[in-house]
């Protein structure tokens, strides 16, 4: 804020100036009254006084954060001193500070300070609230900080490993370690034949196949790489694979699920370890594996039945086959995955019960039975029965190992 200039001062003159200050500046910000003598000629001129200054402001109200600034960087493990300053119509009571929505301390006497000692990496949002004993509230406008890892030093050595579960070969250049403080190392990701290289986890991001960092402390990185699966049918029925996505991840178990046409019963897989399994699970560790479902005409008095679970959790059938002859008593048990519950059962099946009544199946068709279980919520760490897949299904890069 700039104020109106006074000039034309003479020596032994006083000046009364009346300045109307419109806006409002928190408080312990100063102010500032420059004096300048625009003769310049180089020659000390004498001696000015200013006096009788007296400000009569209007009073502001508020809460302001002081220190640090919006935009300040700032280094992890380091004490960082948080300040405000606050105005209310009553007496404060406290200032309290916060990143986004946790608190981090509050202050009841100025100047409201808090040392914060645990700021973790990465930008924070600042707020300040005071209140006073009036019931008054007020709260700061945003502070925006970033919080860096700390510094290396020269001399410091560092590791930085790379590694792949499967599908192709990962190395790093410089090869050898360990790595002084600030030494640009890249990852270089080589698919195998029949792979490709979906992505990077860890310390590398990225889906490019070579990636560069600079090592200010252990690093460590995995290269994903990933080969499409081949699904055919033969005879009457569908099939599909979970997750359906264009590449798999090396190590990804996929469930495979065959659905028989009318009058038609699934007979077996090519390619799969558990030919007569359905779902079935397999494990993506070869080149563009190729999967069949074979599926067979019922003959008189047959009947097939495919038990299909639908979210996170597996059945049992006793007696386990895909035909039976009509009148055969079977019983299906559902087992939800840990963390699930059993919703209930869908198609031919009853709905009520995880052991529904035993029946036998009847007429010379194909059943289709579904166990329903809610899909997995994020971050439940619910472990996928046999036949699941071991994600939330949708195929992206997934990190096997980590090693420094």
């Amino acid at each position: 804020m700039k104020i109106p200039e006074l000039s034309g001062i003479e020596a032994d003159a006083s000046l009364v100036a009346n300045v109307e200050l419109n806006g409002l500046w928190a408080p312990d910000t100063d102010l500032y009254l420059l004096w300048v003598d625009d003769e310049a000629d180089g020659v000390t001129d004498e001696a000015y006084t200013i006096d009788n200054i007296s400000f009569l402001p209007g009073r502001a109200t508020g809460v302001w954060i002081t220190r640090p600034g919006n935009g300040a960087v700032l280094s992890q493990g380091e004490s960082i001193r948080l300040r405000a300053s606050a105005a209310l119509p009553g007496a404060i009571q406290n200032v309290a500070f916060f990143t986004g929505t946790t608190f981090i301390g509050g202050d009841p006497v100025a100047p409201y300070e808090v040392l914060w000692t645990n700021a973790s990496l990465g930008p924070h949002a600042l707020t300040a609230v005071a209140h006073d004993d009036q019931g008054n509230r007020a709260t700061s406008a945003v502070v925006q900080i970033t919080v860096l890892p700390p510094p290396c030093k020269p001399g410091d050595l560092f590791q930085f490993s790379v590694e792949t579960p499967g599908g192709g070969e990962v190395m790093r250049v410089p090869l050898l370690g360990p790595y002084p403080c600030g030494t640009e190392v890249t990852g270089v990701a080589t698919a195998a034949l029949g792979w490709q290289f979906l992505g990077w986890l860890g310390d590398l991001a990225g889906t490019n196949w070579l990636a560069t960092l600079t090592v200010t402390e252990n690093k460590c990185a995995t290269a994903v790489f990933g080969t499409p699966l081949s699904l055919a049918v033969s005879g009457a029925g569908t099939v599909s694979a979970q997750p359906a996505v264009p590449a798999y991840p090396y190590g990804l178990p996929v469930r495979l699920v065959a659905r028989p046409d009318a009058g038609h019963y699934f007979a077996g897989w090519a390619g799969v370890p558990d030919a007569l399994a359905n779902p079935a699970s397999l494990v993506v560790d070869r080149a563009a594996p190729a999967v069949t479902a074979h599926f067979a005409a019922l003959g008189a008095g047959q009947v097939a039945l495919a038990v299909v679970p639908e979210g996170f959790g597996r059945v049992t059938t006793a007696p386990r086959a895909n035909v039976y002859p009509v009148g055969t008593l079977v019983t299906n048990l559902a087992v939800p995955a840990p963390g699930q519950t059993f919703l209930g059962w869908g198609g031919h099946q009853r709905r009520d019960r995880g052991r529904p009544p035993a029946g036998g199946p009847h007429g010379r068709q194909s059943r289709h039975p579904r166990a329903v279980y809610p899909a997995a919520p994020a971050g439940s760490g619910a472990v996928p029965g046999p036949g699941e897949p071991a994600s939330d299904e949708t195929g992206a890069p997934r990190r096997v190992g980590r090693g420094v």
